[in-house]
């Protein structure tokens, strides 16, 4: 392809210089778009563009590819990208979508059944949706809706309580309706009464907290089975979790937790699939 004056890249960045730039989708809060714009014109018209589209299009066109350079057996180098992975929005738009929809899949699957090798007769087993949260560690700004009276609720309304004050002298009320992208939201209405040592303890030790509630919950299982008489092990759970990070900076977990029936003795199918009493159970 040739290039004449007219269709250079200065040509092009000052073209587009000269209309008015509409604000781009997904761009962060103060980065120039008129520059973004300019670079992307310059990269459509450079010689390697064909080569660079495949190598983007190839990893759904992540944010952040990871470039991975090697040399062939015949001595020539090649530059491979590949995806980055983090489950983060904000971080990489692709891949976090990637993320959600595989687990989408999975969770779907474990529910319902009738693909992914899952069998229909998972959808009777006891399932339930359980959401693990953290205490709180003091009154925070909030935003959300009012699921009373289906509007936009205030953040820390006084109500019956009064325009109290904490030892401090701090308010423990807000009037305010925080947006979403609201930078108080998850802040504390008083720094000095919030409890960041135990905050931090909880976030550390959160991992911990959740794999002895599974051996506390399987414990408690094998107690009921053996009370019921039937065996311990005739009963297991399976489930599947997922970490999440509120706006107060703290993590909580949603799991979907499911009873299933021990193996057969020939590994097809599970105990739970077969006699009638365990799905009444």
């Amino acid at each position: 392809m040739t290039l004449t004056p007219s269709h250079t890249p200065a040509a092009a960045a000052a073209a587009a210089a000269a209309v008015t730039i509409p604000v781009l989708p997904g761009l962060p809060t103060g980065i120039d778009s008129t520059d973004v714009v300019v670079q992307m014109v310059r990269r459509a018209a450079s010689r390697g563009f064909e080569s660079w589209w495949r190598k983007a299009e190839n990893v759904g066109f992540c944010a952040n590819p990871i470039h991975l350079s090697g040399i062939d057996t015949f001595g020539r180098q090649h530059l491979v990208f590949t995806r980055c992975n983090n489950r983060r929005a904000v971080a990489c738009p692709s891949c976090s979508d990637l993320y959600a929809r595989d687990t989408w899949q999975l969770v779907h699957a474990g529910l319902h059944g009738g693909h992914h090798d899952m069998p229909t007769t998972i959808a009777g087993h006891p399932q339930v949706l359980a959401r693990l949260t953290a205490p709180s560690f003091g009154p925070v700004h909030t935003a959300g809706d009012d699921t009373h009276r289906s509007h936009a609720r205030r953040c820390h309304d006084p109500g019956h309580r009064g325009y109290i004050r904490c030892p401090h002298g701090k308010p423990l009320w807000c009037s305010t309706i925080h947006g979403d992208n609201d930078a108080q939201v998850g802040q504390p209405l008083c720094e000095d009464c919030y409890d960041y040592t135990g905050h931090t303890l909880f976030a550390w030790h959160a991992p911990e907290l959740w794999r002895r509630f599974t051996i506390s919950l399987r414990r408690l299982l094998d107690s009921h089975l053996r009370a019921i008489g039937e065996p311990a092990k005739s009963v297991h759970i399976n489930y599947v979790k997922v970490a999440e990070m509120q706006r107060r900076a703290i993590p909580h977990f949603h799991a979907v937790i499911r009873l299933d029936g021990s193996p057969l003795p020939n590994g097809t199918g599970e105990r739970g699939d077969q006699p009638e009493k365990h799905r009444r159970r």
